[in-house]
């Protein structure tokens, strides 16, 4: 990776050779300077299985680290209140879940490397909120990872080109 800082200089990057500034450097969003070059690995296509479910707090908190170790991806949402989760496009989970309140709790999300074939069944956020579903759904990894998100809230890194420009002409004045 090369990024051109600040005051001009050039920054050239390995991982075999700076391990920790690469690592700073992948989620500095843009403070350690601009990406010039970039040179990506690409890996075989796999299926990832998420799984979903509602815990309190506490319990999060306390499994934190064990759920980070022993999963591929781990992610949490808390929801002070229930609206929260609607940010996140996140559905009710609460038929598949030990915690029923839907304020003051964490979403929870693990993915995990999986042989079993894609779902094809688009509405699996409507069957995980009916309970007729265990908790989640199976897809490639480049559609789980880079999932739709709602209008509501588009994380910076998940606005492309088009839609980029699109969101500026609706800002324009």
């Amino acid at each position: 990776m090369r990024l051109v800082q600040l005051d001009g200089s050039v920054l050239d990057l390995d991982v075999d050779r700076d391990p920790e500034t690469m690592a700073a450097a992948q989620v500095s969003i843009g403070t350690l300077g601009v990406i010039s070059t970039v040179t990506l690995q690409a890996v075989p296509a796999y299926n990832l299985k998420e799984s979903l479910w509602r815990e309190d707090f506490e319990s999060c908190m306390d499994r934190h680290d064990e759920l980070a170790a022993n999963n591929r991806h781990f992610s949490f949402f808390w929801c002070r209140v229930a609206e929260s989760r609607h940010l996140y496009c996140l559905p009710d989970v609460a038929a598949v879940s030990p915690v029923k309140r839907e304020h003051d709790v964490c979403e929870m999300k693990v993915m995990n490397l999986t042989d079993e074939p894609p779902h094809s069944n688009e509405k699996i956020f409507e069957r995980v909120a009916s309970g007729n579903s265990e908790r989640g759904r199976i897809g490639a990894s480049f559609i789980l990872i880079v999932r739709k998100t709602c209008r509501r809230f588009i994380p910076a890194f998940m606005i492309s080109r088009r839609s980029a420009a699109k969101w500026t002409r609706r800002a324009a004045f």
